[in-house]
């Protein structure tokens, strides 16, 4: 029967395969890549929202306008200053429709009434919104004079130039966050080099003594936790080669005494009982 039992000892991380300086810089990159990326959706989100705020804040700020200037000229039955109401509103660039509608649902003015159905401006009067197409933001202020609705105010203001400006400010923040990204990136890289090399130097280094050049030594000039590492490194070889010293010149003076010796001497095996050596 074929074996499926699974051992999670067996799995490996590909990253746990790449050397210090390779992690450092890997994580690092990624810390500031997620930072660039957070940056880029973040703050074009928030500038939106705001502007939204202003041109809703801006919307029923005119249509208010309009409503009063609107009930005063229908309560005194004035065409001339409706008329007059209509020209004064198409002076703001970012109307784009407007549509007075009296208390039967008779239409008494109009500007660019087109647009104003295409975008069905009459959903306004549940909830203002952006229409469809997302170019109109839409209005419906009622005309009140003496407690008694007149009719009503519908306005559409252009999102056009909101949304070329929002456009722009997210290209002007998409190029910052690449140079975030790429500058940090780069001091990512450096500060992996900075922090690995000592400790690269000091592998090396062991790799060394572990075929017996005990005159290996690492030099780090840094007083940080690394240079101290270093150091300590350092103290350790030192006292290794003395103690090693100290061994061969211990086993040289047993092997001059036992090689010297007048009286024959021998070293055995004590399972097999073979010689191992003796003396001359």
């Amino acid at each position: 029967m074929r074996n499926t039992s699974f051992d999670i000892s067996d799995v490996r991380l590909p990253l746990l395969f790449y050397s210090v300086r390779t992690k450092l810089a890997a994580l690092t990159s990624l810390l500031v890549a997620l930072i660039s990326v957070f940056i880029y959706w973040y703050f074009p989100t928030q500038l939106e929202r705001k502007a939204m705020t202003a041109i809703a804040e801006k919307a029923n700020s005119i249509g208010t306008m309009m409503a009063y200037n609107f009930s005063v000229a229908l309560e005194d039955g004035d065409r001339p200053a409706v008329c007059s109401v209509v020209i004064g509103a198409k002076q703001n660039s970012d109307l784009d429709y407007m549509m007075v509608l009296d208390d039967s649902d008779r239409v008494i003015a109009t500007f660019d009434s087109v647009r104003a159905i295409a975008t069905n401006y009459a959903e306004a009067d549940f909830v203002e919104r952006v229409s469809r197409d997302g170019l109109t933001y839409q209005t419906a202020t009622p005309i009140i004079s003496h407690q008694k609705v007149l009719g009503r105010v519908y306005l559409g203001l252009s999102l056009q130039s909101l949304k070329a400006e929002i456009a722009k400010s997210r290209s002007t923040i998409a190029w910052v966050s690449l140079g975030i990204c790429l500058i940090g990136v780069f001091f990512a890289v450096v500060l992996s080099a900075l922090i690995s090399t000592p400790l690269v130097k000091m592998v090396d280094a062991v790799e060394k003594l572990s075929r017996g050049d005990w005159k290996q030594r690492t030099k780090v000039n840094s007083r940080d936790e690394i240079g101290h590492l270093a150091t300590a490194f350092n103290t350790m070889v030192d006292n290794l080669e003395l103690a090693y010293d100290d061994l061969r010149r211990s086993e040289k003076s047993y092997r001059d005494l036992f090689e010297s010796n007048p009286h024959p001497m021998w070293v055995y095996d004590l399972e097999t009982l073979k010689f191992l050596e003796v003396n001359d």
